[in-house]
């Protein structure tokens, strides 16, 4: 093959590209094809009514037209439509072919309907361009009229010769007498005195179609632009479905990651029976700012957090996953509470433009003397329970949020723990969730839930709180994170 077929057929090729991309259709909008499909299916139902109808007004005189020319409209026009609907049904509105079916019939009828109606249904031709509006493309809307526009011309051309005769598009000789009779009617008796049909289509183009062709271009031109818009909003509003799952998508991940960094081991220590610690934790949104820890830092010394981020969802999510790191990160090297804060501080502190701070609580427990030295970086009181007696708040020792400001000094203090006793920790979403009438849980509230529940197993109890939260919140929407854990210094009398 020479250079100049190789050339011919990259022509071909390409003419053929241009061609079949005006019948393609978008991935995106094959849906709405077929919704768009039953749609004109049932507009042709429509059209089988309309025609029925102006055959009834042409019986009984409203339309002034032949009934025999009404007839042929009918024994043509209806088997069509019904071939078109009964395809649409049997395919299911499917197939890229369907809507080219449905809208020819549909403009093969309306131009019938407007060439022996034309007086009473000049608006009846625009019925097609309207519909294709309906499948949100521009190239078939321009189709579509180009369709219509020859057809109105060849069926103005047909009327002019085969129907109606309208006497003011008509050249008829002056002194000339009109003979009607039942056999000739008007247009025999317009031949009868030397009717042109050339002339008579030249003033029918004239009179009525250049009028309706103007009409019509203008509906044309509204509806194409129509379709272009409602193509470019499909296409936009996909787009931001796109991004908005592929948000999802990364979010899902986030939560995955988050949650896969949060403690869950039951029981938590297999080798310290001595220590029993469950956690939970509901963000408010697919990611959270709260967050807890609890680990071994020796064989002797376990180290429990409870913390919370300022802010919300993934900005709160990269700051707490950063403060969980550094804090374990630290206690590796100090056992000291005050200052792991102290060093999480100026970690935090350095280069943090945002702003951001977190509250916390964290605290080391000397497993064999009970001691739980702690540090409260502006966290909400603990609670904690003595064997056989009733959740109280401990009022401890404050010291400033941790990443708020680099100079902050912190003060640790010591709570005693026998065996039997129980810590509770929470963040501010359990006391701030709030109702529809604008009510907080509050302290109180969660005193009495904690005391309500206090002989109830400690994963128990964590979901009995919470189950007290939403029944008091309601319908009211989660607005912060609910982060809640409890620490039994286990009794060796009733293991």
């Amino acid at each position: 093959m020479n250079d100049a077929e190789l050339m011919e057929r990259e022509k071909q090729r390409k003419w053929y590209k241009k061609l079949s991309h005006l019948f393609e259709t978008e991935d995106v909008f094959r849906n709405n094809e077929v919704k768009a499909n039953f749609f004109s299916c049932a507009c042709l139902i429509m059209l089988v009514v309309i025609l029925l109808l102006s055959y009834l007004l042409a019986y009984v005189g409203v339309f002034d037209v032949n009934l025999d020319t009404m007839g042929i409209a009918l024994l043509v026009n209806i088997p069509v439509l019904l071939i078109s609907i009964l395809l649409c049904q049997k395919f299911k509105a499917q197939g890229e072919w369907l809507k080219y079916v449905l809208l020819l019939s549909c403009t093969a009828t309306s131009l019938c309907l407007t060439s022996i109606l034309s007086i009473f249904t000049t608006l009846v031709i625009c019925i097609p361009v309207l519909l294709s509006c309906r499948y949100y493309s521009r190239t078939f809307t321009i189709q579509i009229t180009i369709v219509s526009i020859i057809g109105m011309i060849i069926s103005e051309i047909v009327y002019g010769h085969n129907s109606l005769i309208d006497l003011n598009l008509v050249t008829v000789p002056a002194g000339s007498i009109l003979t009607v009779t039942q056999e000739s009617g008007l247009r025999g008796a317009v031949i009868s005195n030397g009717y042109d049909v050339n002339d008579y289509i030249i003033n029918l183009f004239r009179g009525s179609f250049a009028t309706r062709m103007l009409f019509f271009t203008v509906i044309a031109t509204i509806c194409a632009e129509l379709s272009r818009r409602a193509h470019e909003m499909v296409l936009e509003q996909a787009a931001i479905t796109q991004k908005a799952q592929a948000i999802s998508t990364e979010l899902n991940m986030a939560t995955a990651i988050q949650n896969a960094a949060l403690p869950k081991l039951i029981p938590a220590f297999p080798s310290k029976p001595d220590i029993d610690i469950h956690a939970v934790m509901h963000p408010a949104k697919e990611v959270g700012g709260d967050f807890y820890d609890y680990y071994l830092i020796d064989d002797d010394h376990v180290l429990v957090v409870m913390a919370d981020v300022s802010g919300k969802s993934v900005p709160a999510a990269l700051f707490m996953m950063i403060s969980k790191i550094l804090i374990k990160t630290y206690s590796t090297i100090y056992k000291s509470p005050e200052r792991i804060a102290q060093e999480v501080n100026a970690a935090l502190c350095d280069g943090n433009d945002t702003g951001m701070f977190v509250t916390a609580w964290i605290g080391i427990l000397q497993i064999s003397t009970g001691t739980l030295t702690a540090i409260d970086a502006g966290h909400e009181y603990p609670f904690v329970k003595h064997k056989d007696g009733n959740y109280e708040m401990i009022k401890d020792t404050k010291s400033f949020i941790l990443g708020g400001m680099e100079s902050a000094k912190y003060k640790e203090f010591s709570i005693h723990i026998d065996p039997g006793d129980s810590l509770f920790l929470y963040t501010d979403g359990v006391t701030e969730a709030t109702n529809i009438h604008n009510q907080l849980f509050g302290m109180d509230r969660l005193e009495q839930a904690l005391n309500k529940h206090k002989e109830e197993k400690e994963e128990v109890l964590l979901n009995s709180i919470q189950e007290e939260i939403n029944t008091f919140v309601g319908t009211a929407p989660q607005f912060d994170d609910i982060t809640m854990l409890t620490l039994l210094f286990c009794d060796p009398n009733n293991k």
